[in-house]
């Protein structure tokens, strides 16, 4: 640089972008109560709606798992009255707090 000329100061473009979209969300405000609640049931009715139809054919075989063990246990049990069985759905209950979850989170 010459020390006879000035220095110019950087200036930003006028219609930057960023700018505009930094300001647009500085202005905007969050919807009504109504509006979110609303939009908050819905979410709830489609979770709800999707881990339903992973839950219940998972949760069907679960019963009937759980049913077989216990017709399996029953002479046993019958035969020594002392005797403690336990009876677990194994990783179906797991699979459906799973499907809840993943579910939960990708919506």
């Amino acid at each position: 640089p010459q020390p006879d000329q000035p220095v110019v100061p950087w200036k930003p473009p006028v219609n930057d972008h960023f700018q505009q979209l930094a300001a647009a969300q500085a202005a905007a405000r969050p919807a009504a109560l109504g509006k979110r609640f609303a939009a908050r049931l819905i979410d709830t009715a489609v979770l709800a709606a999707l881990v339903g139809a992973i839950a219940v054919p998972l949760a069907t075989r679960a019963a009937d798992h759980i049913n077989e063990k216990i017709d399996a246990a029953r002479p046993a049990v019958v035969e020594s009255s002392s005797q403690t069985v336990t009876v677990s759905p194994d990783s179906l209950a797991a699979a459906v707090l799973v499907a809840f979850l993943v579910l939960g989170v990708l919506l």
